[in-house]
């Protein structure tokens, strides 16, 4: 894939409109390319600050607009060429218009692991720090059918800590790991999830076993682990995502 391909394909990926051969390729060109990869990370910072921004109270549409800028960094904020395609909006009434619009769902493990996430960076999850044997031991015992956790992560990535988060009653394992300075949030699931997730489960049944999307403007990644399935989200490359669903499948 081209550069000028990858980039005719970013904001279908943003609304989440490519298949999964779409998003293989497209994911397997950011692995590779630094330049096209930032753009993919700053349209959607783009787009998360923009909803962010004019879904706050005030009737200045153009105030609206500079709060949204100020959340990028410096050279992103320009009117142009965004302007063009959300002036409309912006002139029209702003943030009523602009929630009105339908917006792209998350896939649905997505959205339940974006909330793990928010509770994690909120310092809301109760964690237990040890290492990921016992780790796999404990969760094992807590969460029936339970995947195995693999004996070590990659290079690079640090356990923090582990539990288990609930969402819609469907009981989570949940690894919270570091990559650098940036925190990841990683769910483990068992077989028995799919009726809770089968957005999630029908993308990994596709060749490769691997979904990659984004999810308000962070890398998502479900892969199968043995017979269950787990997912990884931070603010980090899909590339990296990928390698540590690699501990998972070797």
């Amino acid at each position: 894939m081209t550069c000028p391909e990858a980039r005719a394909l970013l904001d279908r990926l943003l609304d989440g409109a490519l298949d999964p051969v779409e998003e293989r390729a497209l994911g397997d060109h950011l692995a590779a390319c630094a330049t096209c990869r930032g753009r993919a990370d700053a349209e959607g910072r783009l787009e998360a600050a923009i909803a962010g921004a004019l879904s706050e109270p005030g009737p200045d549409a153009d105030a609206a607009w500079e709060r949204a800028m100020a959340r990028l960094p410096a050279p992103r904020r320009s009117r142009a060429p965004v302007v063009a395609a959300a002036a409309g909006l912006l002139l029209a009434g702003a943030a009523a218009l602009w929630l009105a619009l339908p917006r792209h769902r998350e896939v649905d493990l997505a959205a339940a692991l974006l909330a793990c996430h928010g509770d994690l960076l909120a310092n809301r999850v109760t964690l237990t720090e040890a290492p990921i044997g016992e780790a796999c031991r404990s969760l094992r015992s807590r969460i029936e059918g339970l995947p195995k956790l693999p004996p070590a992560l990659p290079e690079g990535f640090i356990l923090a800590g582990s539990g288990v988060c609930y969402r819609d009653g469907t009981p989570i394992g949940y690894l919270a790991v570091h990559r650098g300075a940036a925190p990841l949030s990683v769910a483990v699931l068992p077989p028995a999830s799919r009726a809770a997730f089968p957005e999630a489960w029908a993308r990994v049944e596709s060749p490769g076993g691997l979904f990659h999307c984004r999810a308000s403007g962070l890398s998502f990644c479900a892969f199968r682990a043995d017979d269950g399935l787990a997912a990884a989200l931070g603010d980090v490359s899909p590339a990296d995502l990928e390698a540590l669903a690699g501990a998972w499948r070797r």
